[in-house]
């Protein structure tokens, strides 16, 4: 159990950076590298690997799903590093203890929910965390009501594409079904990195970056090598 401001605040940094924003980046690279192969596929799949290619797509494709699905697990299933819901827990439990790198952010980001500057006169710290907390509680998927809002919808499409095996031949149904994941994925990934840039800049001082376009390239540079006739 953190006893200082300073272990609640390295607790923190380890659940966003080590945990959130380290799921997030994998999440991003799979879908990257699956992109990359679709974008690609007349180069490596002309040389005889369109199966290959097309079950390395898929198990991509999985991984990723697997890895945004994860994001949003409830803290009593086990997630105890990588889970948006561990990471509000932690801040609704410790908020007398979080204090504010960048108050000014996090003002705005309470103004850009629809709050007014003048509620914020001679609140302190804490009601302004526990603030924050709510309006990304608050903003949470439901799987128990997928139709309440695009998120829910997105999380339990995912959910279902997740428990659902693939078989061993890749048909033209499994990348249909990889672009509507793609879908569900990026909308819930524009929640989870909103939540981890907000919290990661107002309490932390950090600002999450990735670029996992720099994988997509390289790999389509290795299929345009692997399908380029051999001397």
């Amino acid at each position: 159990m953190a006893n200082s401001r300073e272990e609640i605040k390295r607790d923190l940094d380890d659940i966003l950076v080590k945990g959130l924003a380290e799921n997030i980046c994998q999440a991003e690279e799979a879908m990257a590298l699956c992109a990359g192969i679709g974008e690609n596929a007349g180069a490596g799949f002309g040389s005889g690997n369109r199966q290959l290619f097309s079950r390395i797509r898929i198990m991509l494709e999985r991984y990723a799903i697997l890895a945004v699905t994860r994001l949003f697990e409830p803290e009593e299933d086990g997630f105890h590093s990588i889970s948006i819901p561990v990471a509000l827990n932690y801040m609704r439990f410790h908020a007398d203890y979080l204090e504010l790198n960048d108050r000014e952010f996090i003002l705005k980001k309470l103004i850009s929910f629809g709050h007014e500057a003048k509620e914020f006169e001679g609140i302190p710290d804490p009601w302004i965390t526990q603030l924050v907390r709510k309006e990304f509680a608050d903003r949470m998927p439901n799987d128990d009501d997928p139709d309440s809002d695009d998120l829910s919808k997105a999380l339990v499409s995912l959910k279902s594409m997740r428990d659902t095996f693939v078989t061993d031949a890749v048909t033209e149904q499994e990348l249909e079904e990889i672009e509507k994941a793609e879908r569900s994925m990026k909308t819930l990934l524009i929640y989870a990195r909103d939540f981890i840039g907000t919290i990661g800049q107002g309490y932390l001082g950090v600002v999450f970056e990735s670029n996992p376009n720099v994988l997509q390239n390289e790999l389509a540079q290795l299929l345009n090598r692997i399908g380029a006739p051999q001397d």
